[in-house]
């Protein structure tokens, strides 16, 4: 027997399990799921509709009606909604720009507290002066290995020198093309193996004091420092204690200090 929309709602209020059938393969399970059960090549099969009230009765039996169609030419309903999907997802993705990515994944780093306001300054400044003016108006659709490969911001930096900025704005393209990945903006990761193609940066060992009565004189020395700056001259002390860098201890706000606990 057909179902009415009184029924449903009825049956929605109550929140009762079960199936009730609207006929020709069209069902509602739990008074909240509509599927269609079919059979398509001799294999049982069955196509959601969505879910009630946001799909109603009348909608339902129009999507139950195009299905039996696709079905009476010889086609998969739900290999054909599948196809429409993809077909509109690859359609989104070729309109989204290498910017418009970028700035969604930087804004979501963001609200998600991945990133600190000294480390998201940085990172908008790569992407504002190097990346946006090299790929910003680029469909994100149309970056491949070979074209960012051979970058020529990337080149141009490397030839001058320049390596820890190459290092950034690889790293960047990378998380960028992952975040584009993990939200389905497009299948593959075109930035893999991106690091190797670089020169990378040859890492410094800066001096360092390693006898302790040394290191007992250099305390000494801090609290002995005279200068204008009251900043720098109570940085210069609590630096030896705390072991921050640089920035975390000039950016730090009372909020991320505990003196009761005794913690920074």
């Amino acid at each position: 027997m057909p179902l009415s929309d009184a029924e449903i709602r009825a049956g929605a209020r109550k929140g009762t399990k079960g199936r009730k059938s609207d006929g020709g393969g069209l069902y509602i399970q739990d008074w909240r799921y509509w599927r269609m059960a079919y059979t398509f090549d001799g294999k049982q099969k069955t196509l959601a509709f969505g879910v009630y009230p946001d799909v109603s009765l009348q909608m339902a039996r129009e999507r139950r009606a195009e299905a039996k169609k696709l079905l009476a030419l010889g086609v998969d309903p739900g290999e054909e909604k599948k196809r429409r999907k993809e077909e509109a997802r690859q359609e989104a993705a070729g309109a989204r720009t290498f910017e418009s990515v970028a700035r969604e994944w930087l804004e979501q780093s963001n609200r998600t507290g991945e990133v600190k306001a000294v480390t998201e300054k940085r990172k908008r400044y790569i992407l504002e002066h190097y990346l946006i003016p090299a790929l910003g108006s680029l469909a994100f659709s149309s970056l491949n290995r070979s074209m960012l490969r051979t970058l020529p911001i990337l080149k141009e930096h490397e030839q001058a020198g320049h390596l820890e900025t190459v290092k950034r704005m690889v790293r960047m393209i990378q998380a960028v093309c992952r975040f584009a990945v993990q939200n389905e903006i497009r299948d593959d990761d075109p930035s893999a193996f991106l690091g190797g193609c670089f020169m990378r940066p040859k890492v410094t060992h800066r001096a360092a004091i390693l006898e302790e009565g040394r290191y007992q004189e250099l305390i000494k020395a801090l609290y002995r420092y005279t200068t204008e700056s009251a900043s720098l001259y109570y940085a210069l002390q609590l630096m030896p204690m705390l072991f921050t860098r640089n920035s975390e201890l000039c950016h730090a706000e009372w909020a991320e200090i505990d003196l009761g606990a005794g913690r920074l």
